[in-house]
């Protein structure tokens, strides 16, 4: 048996001269980031290519071996069923009445538990974001997460922004600042005229909304125009939502902020953040 040689380098070739000779990655096709690392991405599937138009709004829900997958465009939000296989098993236009089509449409979508349908619900607002400083407020819609039927109006005020589940409460936002909330948690519509609270909290229009870890209890980071605001709950005060600023920022677009391991990066003016 011939001895055993160790290699004394790190695993992989640099070579002197060419484009392998650096300390960094220089091709990242293919590859997707794990616990801080590169790792293959393990291949895709493709579901369909028969979209109607390009998608600006998506949101995945998981439930029964089955994903709802709801995806908002121009002037469709349609809903599509795949299950483990990774084939679609239906499709479901689920577009609100008298929704208002337009080529500057994005969706933003969440979902939060309703006790009026004793469910899971699906919430959407397709306003004109494209121009992300656009004013033009566009009704909350809402309806059972897996069926199959249009959406409805909320009955809440309309914005020009988006919205985001905070703990039990759907928060909505757009412009001059404004923030809304259902006035009982879990509530979507009181089962008859909806009840939400709202503030104005930042001159600017808010853009966008992501939950974050608030030190037990619900909290979230709310993007303006031009500051960073933290809305946390605080169920004894009137209202009961505390929002500090956290500073100055610039953001271009509301879907270009992501949250990896707990830190949130995004794209500003001259800079990321």
């Amino acid at each position: 048996m011939s001895d055993i040689i160790p290699i004394r380098s790190k695993p992989g070739v640099q070579k002197d001269g060419t484009q392998f000779d650096r300390d960094y990655y220089i091709d990242a096709n293919w590859a997707r980031f794990q616990r801080g690392l590169p790792r293959k991405m393990g291949g895709y599937r493709s579901v369909t290519s028969q979209m109607a138009e390009i998608i600006y709004g998506l949101h995945s829900f998981t439930v029964n071996a089955t994903q709802y997958m709801h995806l908002g465009s121009a002037s469709l939000l349609g809903q599509r069923l795949i299950n483990n296989a990774g084939v679609q098993t239906a499709f479901n236009d689920r577009t609100p009445a008298g929704f208002v089509a337009s080529a500057n449409n994005v969706w933003s979508m969440d979902a939060i538990y309703d006790v009026n349908l004793a469910d899971t619900a699906i919430v959407a607002v397709g306003p004109p974001n494209m121009d992300i400083a656009s004013d033009s407020d566009q009704p909350i819609f809402y309806g059972l997460l897996s069926g199959a039927a249009a959406l409805a109006d909320t009955g809440a005020t309309p914005v020009s922004g988006g919205v985001v589940t905070i703990g039990n409460y759907l928060v909505s936002f757009g412009s001059a600042g404004y923030v809304q909330w259902n006035h009982t948690a879990n509530n979507l519509t009181t089962g008859g005229p909806p009840v939400y609270d709202d503030d104005f909290v930042t001159p600017q229009k808010i853009v966008k909304g992501l939950p974050v870890r608030g030190g037990g209890i619900p909290a979230g980071l709310l993007w303006s125009l031009d500051s960073l605001l933290l809305m946390s709950l605080n169920a004894g005060g009137t209202p009961i939502w505390d929002f500090d600023t956290i500073g100055e920022i610039s953001v271009l677009s509301s879907r270009g902020i992501i949250e990896y391991d707990g830190v949130f990066f995004w794209a500003g003016v001259d800079r990321f953040l």
